[in-house]
């Protein structure tokens, strides 16, 4: 019990120390193009109350909806009334906010695992970066940790209670970016493969509830259908989020811009510098996955991990990396 209120007090203060580069400042910076088109969008949904998805660009509603609490809380009603605090102030809530997730996996990785973990994520320069930058990234990435700490539990120790928040998370991921297609096959796949090679290692039985199941696809598709039907005001907007597939798969397979060697991003996280500025580099991380993934597949005993959770988060993880490559 004691080891355990340490832990929690060390948990906090990091937390504490992450929230500090998160939320300092926020206005100093000039707002990017991409923050400046959400803003807009965020101004109509402000001043009209209304919000139409669009199947060809800017992405679903979270974004949009989210920023109304700190709009509201700041007596902001007009677009002109709204600064950059007030947009960027929700990614910094959602990258503070991931630290806290970790807490639901304490049982499968241990509170070494958890801690450490913590500390990388909290003075990581890209985390703070997109921590700070008023588009979706940070909050697809908030859900979809959490889908996946939710689904563990799950597995875990099947319940309602984690079967829906699961649901949940998932139903905010396809309401936020239509690219939750992606981490949803990874993890599918990562889930069949360490079933596979682990005969079930998540400490539970393969037989999995079928009500708990359906209790999970129905949390998800009611969340989703709320955002994406504008709080039950437009209904074609659940039609365009299948549409906008389309639009989808075809710039992803057609759009120069977006073409990079399959390098790009681990060059991006060892080593990037501009012209004049300093060098950004988060090689240690690249170091201490590899030594994650051999100790993923280690066999330990008396361990206070769980083999099928760390297994599946580096199949996860190396499915994500090959993917996105």
């Amino acid at each position: 019990m004691k080891n355990n209120r340490i832990h929690i007090l060390l948990f906090i203060l990091i937390c504490l120390a992450a929230a500090a580069p998160r939320f300092r400042n926020l206005d100093r910076r000039p707002m990017h193009t991409d923050e400046a088109v959400h803003a807009v969008k965020f101004g109509n949904l402000l001043e009209k109350g209304e919000y139409r998805f669009d199947p060809h660009e800017y992405h679903g509603p979270t974004l949009n909806y989210f920023t109304l609490i700190p709009a509201f809380l700041r007596s902001e009603r007009s677009l002109t009334s709204v600064d950059e605090t007030t947009l960027r102030i929700v990614p910094a809530v959602f990258g503070t906010g991931l630290l806290l997730l970790l807490l639901l996996l304490v049982t499968g990785l241990g509170w070494s695992a958890v801690l450490w973990s913590a500390i990388i994520t909290a003075v990581s320069p890209a985390m703070v970066f997109y921590s700070r930058y008023y588009i979706q990234e940070m909050l697809f990435v908030f859900f979809t940790f959490g889908m996946t700490a939710a689904g563990y539990r799950w597995l875990r120790r099947p319940a309602y209670s984690w079967a829906v928040l699961c649901g949940i998370f998932a139903g905010l991921m396809y309401a936020t970016k239509e690219t939750c297609i992606i981490p949803w096959g990874a993890m599918a796949v990562a889930l069949a493969i360490v079933a596979i090679h682990s005969r079930w290692s998540f400490q539970t039985r393969p037989v999995l509830p079928k009500l708990h199941l359906a209790a999970g696809f129905l949390s998800a598709a009611l969340v989703s259908v709320l955002f994406l039907s504008s709080f039950f005001t437009n209904f074609r907007g659940i039609t365009d989020s299948i549409i906008t597939y389309r639009t989808y798969f075809l710039r992803a397979s057609a759009n120069p811009v977006h073409v990079h060697p399959w390098t790009y991003y681990f060059h991006v996280l060892g080593f990037w510098k501009t012209a004049g500025g300093p060098v950004w580099s988060e090689a240690l991380i690249l170091v201490l996955a590899l030594f994650g993934i051999m100790a993923a597949f280690e066999k330990r005993r008396n361990s206070d991990r769980d083999s099928g959770l760390t297994r599946f988060l580096t199949v996860y993880a190396l499915l994500m990396t090959a993917i996105y490559s």
